[in-house]
């Protein structure tokens, strides 16, 4: 094979790599963030992996119980369906406990965009880049640990936001009583949150 034609394949192999790359900007919690999330989603909820598989052509598919509700015609209870679609496309490996925001594909099934793409991300194990393959699971928890303070603020704020934009949806007004429960709503999810985190950390 002369310079040539082994120039003109590395250049195909390349665009052809690049066209199906995810080329989403990787972008940190923020409220700014958070809402644009909101707007471009058309289902926001809290719910439990209870099922997910990987397919013969590379698509995964996976299910969530919906535990609580903000953006959809959805309630608690409902079952979720999803899969992968592209590349920039989440994948809910991880059992437990996920904040969702999707969209609504063909078939009524769901795809959202990987954490740091997107806001949806496991609410039991931070995200936080793979260390080198040196002592890489020592490396790894001890990289959550020190994540663990930022995640839980940041999702502290984001059930607020959430909160706040599911009454407003809603039109109702708030008296003092429901202010009352809805903060102590916000601070169970807070402390289950927590608790799931610390627990998933000790077991590794």
């Amino acid at each position: 094979m002369n310079r040539i034609s082994l120039l003109v394949l590395l250049l195909l192999l390349f665009f052809g790599y690049s066209s199906n790359a995810c080329n989403c900007v990787t972008r940190k919690w923020s409220v700014r963030r958070v809402n644009i999330d909101i707007d471009n989603s058309d289902l926001i909820f809290i719910g439990d992996r209870i099922s997910y598989k990987k397919l013969d052509n590379y698509e995964e598919k996976y299910s969530f119980k919906v535990l609580e509700a903000f953006k959809g015609n959805i309630e608690p209870g409902d079952t979720i369906h999803g899969k992968t679609h592209d590349s920039c496309s989440g994948s809910p490996h991880i059992e437990g406990l996920w904040v969702v925001y999707a969209r609504v594909k063909e078939e009524g099934l769901i795809d959202y965009s990987y954490p740091g793409c997107g806001a949806s991300r496991s609410l039991i194990v931070p995200d936080v880049p793979l260390p080198p393959p040196t002592n890489f699971e020592e490396d790894l928890k001890k990289s959550q640990t020190e994540a663990l303070p930022a995640f839980l603020r940041d999702w502290h704020n984001e059930y607020i936001i959430l909160q706040n934009f599911k009454n407003k949806k809603q039109s109702t007004k708030v008296d003092n009583d429901d202010s009352e429960r809805y903060g102590i709503l916000v601070y169970v999810a807070f402390g289950l949150a927590l608790a799931a985190l610390i627990v998933a950390l000790v077991k590794k």
